[in-house]
C-alpha cells in the first residue's frame, strides 16, 4: 500500500504530532509513504531527519496553483493508492486533483470543532470527493452529520500517544531545570480566542489570594499574547504568571506542574490532555467539544463550563487542596491513556480504513 500524506500546518500542534506518530507506526507496518508538508516547518524538519520521503510546499491557500502543480507532480511520480489530507487546506488541493482525474482514494482527517457552515464547496470537498473522513472525536462526527455529511462516510479515530516518548524525570529535577517553584498550574497552547487563556488568567486571579504560593505557567505563542500580558499586568499578577516559549521541553514542564488546565471555549478533542494524563497530572478542562470524551468528571479529571472563570478557579482550588483525590484521579487518567489512546490503536484503525476504502 502506498500512502501520500498532506499537511499544511504552519506550527507544531496536535495535528502535526499525530502525523508524526502515524508516520512511524505505518513504517513499522511496511506501508510505503510520501509526505507533502508546508515548507520550513518543524514537521518537515523532523520527517527529513528520520529519512522519510517528502517535499515541502508553499500551501498558500487550498487553491494555490503553485502547490497544486507541485502536488500533481508528486502524485504522478509516487502514484499513491491513498491520499490522506490531514487538514482542510491540503484537502482542498487534493480534492482538485480528484476533480482532475486522480484515481487515488481520498481520506481526510477532521480535527476542528467548528462546523462546515453549509458552504457548498466544503460540502462537496467532504461529501462527494472524499472516500472517508477520520473524525478525532464523537463530537466532531456528530457535528459533521449535522452539517449534512453522510454518517457512513465518517469514522471516529481518536488521537494516539506514544507512551515511550513520555520521559519522567521527576518533579524536583523538572522544576530545577525550568527554574520553577511553588504550586504550579499550567497550560500549553496557541494564544488564540478559542483556547480561552483569558478565562484561566481571571480564574487564577481569583484563587491566588487563597493559595498564595500558586504560580500560573502559560506555554505558547500567538497573536493574542500581548493581550494576555496586558491582562496579567492589569490584575497585578506579573510576579505570579510565567510565559514560556512553546519550544520548552513539554515533558519537563508537565512533570513540574501540580495541575494541568485546558480552558478552551471550543476543542475538537484536546490531544495535549493525553500527554498531561500520561504524566499522571490531575487535569481541569472545559466541558466543550470532544474534551468530555477524555476527561470524565471526578474519574479522569475535572470539568467546568467554558468561559466561567469563577467555576474554574473553584475547581483549581479544590484540586490543589485535596492531594489524595487529585492523585487518584490522575492515576486513573494515566490508565485511560494506556488502555484507549495508544498510537498502535490509532494506526491500526487508520490502516484498516485505508484498506476499506481501497476495497470499495
Amino acid at each position: 500500500m502506498k500512502v501520500l500524506h498532506l499537511d499544511a500546518g504552519k506550527d507544531w500542534r496536535g495535528g502535526q504530532q499525530q502525523v508524526w506518530f502515524l508516520a512511524h507506526a505505518l513504517r513499522d507496518h511496511q506501508v510505503s509513504q510520501f509526505f507533502a508538508v508546508r515548507r520550513a516547518t518543524l514537521l518537515a524538519e523532523r520527517l527529513r531527519r528520520q529519512d522519510f520521503h517528502l517535499e515541502e510546499l508553499g500551501f498558500g491557500s487550498e487553491f494555490d496553483p503553485g502547490s497544486l502543480f507541485q502536488l500533481g507532480r508528486i502524485v504522478r511520480r509516487f502514484n499513491p493508492d491513498v491520499i490522506h489530507a490531514h487538514d482542510s487546506r491540503s484537502l482542498g488541493l487534493a480534492a482538485l486533483l480528484r476533480l482532475g482525474g486522480t484515481q487515488a482514494k481520498l481520506v481526510a482527517s477532521r480535527r476542528v470543532a467548528f462546523g462546515l457552515r453549509r458552504n457548498p464547496l466544503r460540502l462537496m470537498k467532504y461529501q462527494t470527493l472524499t472516500s472517508r473522513i477520520l473524525a478525532v472525536s464523537r463530537y466532531i462526527r456528530e457535528t459533521l452529520i449535522r452539517d449534512g455529511i453522510a454518517d457512513h462516510r465518517i469514522d471516529v479515530v481518536y488521537d494516539g500517544l506514544d507512551l515511550h516518548s513520555v520521559s519522567r524525570i521527576g518533579k524536583q529535577e523538572a522544576r530545577r531545570q525550568l527554574g520553577l517553584k511553588g504550586r504550579l498550574i499550567g497550560t500549553v497552547g496557541q494564544f488564540t480566542e478559542e483556547k480561552g487563556h483569558g478565562f484561566l488568567i481571571e480564574a487564577f486571579a481569583l484563587l491566588s489570594p487563597r493559595i498564595p504560593n500558586a504560580w500560573l505557567i502559560l506555554a505558547g505563542n500567538g497573536r493574542l499574547e500581548a493581550r494576555y500580558r496586558r491582562l496579567v499586568h492589569s490584575l497585578k499578577l506579573d510576579e505570579k504568571v510565567v510565559f514560556l516559549d512553546p519550544s520548552v521541553d513539554l515533558n519537563a514542564l508537565l512533570q513540574a506542574l501540580d495541575v494541568f488546565v485546558l480552558p478552551s471555549i471550543e476543542e475538537g478533542l484536546g490531544s495535549i490532555l493525553l500527554l498531561a494524563l500520561a504524566h499522571e497530572l490531575p487535569v481541569c478542562a472545559s466541558q466543550t467539544g470532544g474534551i468530555p470524551e477524555i476527561v470524565i468528571p471526578e474519574t479522569t479529571g475535572f470539568l467546568v463550563p467554558p468561559r466561567d472563570a469563577d467555576r474554574l478557579g473553584s475547581a483549581l482550588v479544590e484540586v490543589l487542596q485535596n492531594d489524595a483525590k487529585a492523585k487518584d484521579v490522575a492515576h486513573r487518567g494515566r490508565q485511560l491513556v494506556e488502555d484507549q489512546f495508544s498510537v498502535e490503536r490509532m494506526a491500526a484503525q487508520t490502516l484498516q480504513i485505508y484498506a476499506n476504502v481501497l476495497a470499495t
